[in-house]
Order: structure tokens, then sequence, then C-alpha cells
């Protein structure tokens, strides 16, 4: 007779779970789709990924060093801002260190609130505690603000978005005026898949730390605070990190009288490939 608890995934589970891939690949297939060996691709690179990240949590956790736990959110924000540009395709002098500066004045700064002051573990860079946190708020705020930079430089380095931008100013908009017109949107559709997800969460989905903990063995109120704490940290991660993010990108592109940096005699306006 089983005994209630946590189960065990074990081996055989984990190699029974992968058996779902299986849907995926019937459906490509139907469909004729040339995505199987992307898939598996895919697959190869969660094993190996998350097995790494295994080992390095194991050892993390263990030693439980604020120096180490630091350097390991470090090295994340860096994997963050490398995802950012390989999928934004940006190629501007100087905007990896901006990510870097945006990723840590945005996802740094509520993770160091929601450590200091809510959570309030001993001691403050408990790795148990940081890492999980850190990379939840940061895996949002990296979504966010590649989707703001993608709609942004679309508008801002299109024919199209220049043509919109000199309208604007010749019909009296300031540069701030057009900054947010052209920002809006870029902004609300970075902030509409969190903003979906807060609205629909308990009700449609049990979201993800809240699953974990339950599968711990935390009490449901206790999953419940926790959840209800990193939703609100995402939409502040979110909200300031893409704000940032799009700032930055108009410094960089256009100057204090709206012209764009290459018409301004400064530096050409790279490209987006």
């Amino acid at each position: 007779m089983k005994t209630e608890g946590v189960a065990e995934l074990g081996m055989l589970g984990l190699g029974l779970a992968f058996l779902l891939a299986l849907a995926p690949l019937w459906v490509f297939h139907d469909m004729r789709l040339p995505l199987g060996k992307q898939l598996l691709g895919a697959l190869a690179r969660m094993v190996l990924q998350l097995s790494a990240l295994g080992l390095v949590l194991e050892v993390l956790f263990r030693v439980n060093h604020s120096l180490l736990t630091v350097g390991w959110l470090l090295v994340m924000q860096g994997a963050a801002a490398h995802t950012i540009l390989s999928r934004t395709g940006l190629k501007l002098p100087g905007l990896p260190l901006m990510l870097l500066a945006v990723l840590c004045a945005g996802g740094g700064t509520v993770l160091a609130y929601c450590l200091a002051v809510v959570v309030r573990p001993h001691p403050l860079l408990y790795a148990r505690y940081a890492i999980p946190l850190g990379g939840m708020i940061l895996g949002n705020s990296m979504n966010g603000i590649t989707l703001a930079l993608e709609k942004q430089s679309a508008r801002l380095l299109g024919a199209e978005g220049r043509r919109e931008w000199d309208l604007l100013l010749g019909l009296g908009a300031s540069v701030d005026e057009a900054r947010r017109r052209f920002s809006s949107g870029a902004l609300r559709l970075a902030l509409l898949p969190t903003l979906n997800t807060t609205a629909t969460i308990g009700l449609v989905s049990i979201p993800g730390m809240m699953t974990g903990q339950i599968l711990g063995g935390s009490p449901p109120a206790t999953a419940i605070g926790y959840q209800m704490m990193i939703m609100l940290a995402i939409l502040a991660s979110v909200s300031l990190s893409a704000w940032l993010a799009l700032r930055l990108l108009h410094w960089r592109l256009v100057d204090r009288e709206g012209l764009f940096r290459g018409e301004a005699g400064l530096p050409e306006t790279p490209s987006v490939n």
C-alpha cells in the first residue's frame, strides 16, 4: 500500500515522460511541418542544460556563499542579454552593456526588494531563494525586453517609421511626446503576456512556482502567498526593464533635437539584421 507524500519521479518515470514528445512529432508529420529535427535538437539542449544546471545548483546550494550566488546571477544576466541580442538581431555599439544595465536596474532591483523586504532569508543572499526567484524574474524580463525592442526597432529603423517620426515633429509634437507615441505600443506588447497570465492565474492554470511548492509538500496557503509575490515581482520587473530598454534605444537612435543620429552628424544608425 502506497503512503501519501512526495512522489519520486525516478529514471523510469522521466523516461516515460519523454514519450510525450511523440505527440508533437506526430502533429509535425501529419501537417508536413519540417520541425522534427528542431524539436529533437531542442530536447537535447534541454536535457544537457538542465542536467548541467542541476550540478551547478547542487554546488551553489551546498556551499551557499553570497559571492557565488551573485556570480551565478550575473552569469544568468549575461545569458539573458545574449539571448535578447540574438532574438532581436540588433547591432548597436554598446548595446550588450546597455542590456546588462537594464537587467540589473530592472530585474536586479526587484529581486533585491523581494529578498530584503518581503522574504528576508538569512543570509540575505540565500542561494535556495535568490537563484530561483532571480531566474523567474530575469526570464520574464528578458522576454518583455525582447518583445519591446523588436516592436520598437522595426518601427524606428524602417522608412515608414522615420516618416511618421518626422511628421509628428513637423506637426508640433515634442521629442518626448513623439517618443511616448512610438513606445506605447511596444510597451503594451511587452506587458501583454504578463498581464494575461496575471488575470487568469489560478483560474486557467496553476503556475510553476505554486506547482513546485505544492509538489514539494508546502501547504497551499504558503504556495499561494509565494506565487502572488512572484507575480507582483514579475509585473514590476517587466515594466521597469522594458521601459528602460525603450528609453535607452531612443537615446541611442535619436538625439535631443529629434534627429536620427546619422542625420545629426553622429555615428550612423546601424541596421537590424
